[in-house]
């Protein structure tokens, strides 16, 4: 078609970061967290980090302080 424009743009990965809030989990029963970071891999991205914080603002501000 005259005039017509696909863009198709490239894949770029990402890299994610998986923050599960909880008081409760560990890595090791944290199936919702381990969901994510399975799925994000399978898309094509990478896991830039993981981490498991109780549900306190300060220690959850510093945890993403540190990955910005």
């Amino acid at each position: 078609m005259m005039g017509h424009v696909t863009s198709e743009r490239e894949f770029m990965p990402l890299a994610i970061a998986v923050l599960t809030v909880s008081d409760s989990r560990t890595l090791a029963d944290d199936a919702s967290g381990q969901t994510l970071v399975e799925r994000l891999i399978a898309a094509g991205h990478r896991q830039a980090d993981r981490a498991i914080v109780p549900d306190d603002i300060y220690r959850l501000r510093a945890v993403v302080s540190n990955w910005i």
